[in-house]
């Protein structure tokens, strides 16, 4: 592949993570160049099918160089179109990179460097958007209407019916859910970010699993449903079934974040007979079907595991590595009760037909993937 250089711009105007995240999207790769004026040479990040393989920053290499790099707010960058042959020294997907990158810069822990002469960039104020969830670049092909609510306006009711979607063109939205012991904040999403589920899609008579509220004043883009469904009707089942089974995740790990911050604490250990079957970091390539039983997501910390969800008959476990889930094998580990039976998925005819979404659809599914990141390390915080 001859080398091209085929995108430029200034960081003050897409900042890394929207830069990476447009690159993950359309599966580019090549080799970013990050030029920032308080340093003799670029930073560089090497991308293979959307993912970083290696990076670069001054002294840093590796997953540290790329964790540094966001921290060079202002500044220019090239992204040059050829072969990547580095090692894949960085074994994180994407999504879970620039998360865990944007909430450690918040925090103070990345260091800052803008170049001079350049305008102060305008952030929303940390504390009051410390937990703001950014969606993908936006398709707006699929964009029918757009919509505004003043602040405090409920967009999405928890327990009603609806299979509408919206993505957030401009303003933030709080997504509350309503606990036994009252309301309790999950997150704030910011521009890009989609308010609904295919599974309300794929499955109408879902209800929704939390409130949107409007943080002041939100433009909204009306989701063309119709055409959604229509591109999803033509579906694999089996694909279907996972994209369901990844929402049931999202639910799952809300509610259990929402109950223990509202002080309700409803699990009360694995039980006896629980038995590990995919331990973290365990080289598990293949993804299984539940037909039987339940399976246990956990948590290992330093301070002990962290239950996080259980799955059952018709959720899926193991390696679904191109939808971004930043969970078991690499993350999380597994155990399962005495009568737990699985199923191995062809999980290439599955890749095959993800393959052949639409960006939308794919953005939806990425956006899924973030919140139940996000959601997860909230909870194990």
């Amino acid at each position: 592949m001859k080398s091209k250089k085929v995108l430029e711009g200034d960081l003050s105007f897409l900042n890394l993570g929207d830069l990476l995240q447009l690159l993950s999207t359309d599966s580019r790769t090549g080799v970013l160049f990050i030029y920032n004026n308080h340093f003799k040479e670029p930073g560089i990040i090497y991308i293979k099918n959307g993912n970083p393989h290696d990076a670069s920053a001054d002294k840093l290499q590796g997953i540290e160089a790329l964790y540094s790099l966001f921290g060079w707010i202002s500044g220019h960058f090239e992204f040059v179109h050829e072969d990547v042959t580095r090692v894949d020294c960085i074994k994180k997907r994407m999504m879970a990179i620039v998360l865990d990158a944007l909430r450690v810069l918040d925090e103070g822990e990345i260091t800052k460097f803008e170049e001079t002469n350049t305008e102060t960039i305008q952030t929303i104020p940390q504390k009051e958007f410390s937990s703001t969830l950014k969606g993908p670049f936006i398709e707006y092909s699929y964009v029918v209407d757009e919509e505004e609510y003043p602040d405090g306006a409920h967009i999405v009711t928890q327990g009603r019916h609806g299979n509408w979607l919206w993505v957030i063109l401009d303003g933030h939205v709080d997504i509350i859910k309503q606990t036994d012991n009252g309301k309790s904040m999950v997150l704030t999403a910011g521009s890009g970010s989609f308010i609904g589920s295919l599974s309300n899609v794929i499955q109408p008579d879902k209800t929704r699993s939390a409130s949107a509220v409007a943080h002041g004043h939100v433009q909204l883009g009306v989701i063309d449903t119709q055409k959604i469904y229509n591109e999803l009707s033509y579906l694999d089942d089996e694909l279907k079934n996972v994209i369901t089974s990844f929402d049931n995740r999202l639910r799952k790990i809300t509610a259990r974040y929402t109950d223990i911050n509202a002080g309700i604490n409803k699990f009360s250990g694995l039980p006896e007979n629980a038995k590990p079957l995919i331990n973290m970091g365990d080289n598990v390539q293949n993804v299984f079907k539940i037909i039987q039983g339940e399976a246990y997501i956990v948590k290992r910390t330093g301070g002990g595991d962290i239950f996080l969800m259980t799955l059952d008959c018709g959720d899926y476990i193991g390696n679904i590595h191109f939808l971004g889930l930043d969970y078991e094998p690499s993350t999380m580990s597994v155990y399962a009760s005495d009568n737990l039976k699985l199923e191995i998925i062809d999980i290439q005819a599955i890749n095959n037909e993800y393959d052949k979404l639409s960006v939308t659809i794919k953005n939806i599914i990425e956006y899924t993937a973030m919140c139940i990141t996000l959601t997860t390390k909230n909870t194990c915080s």
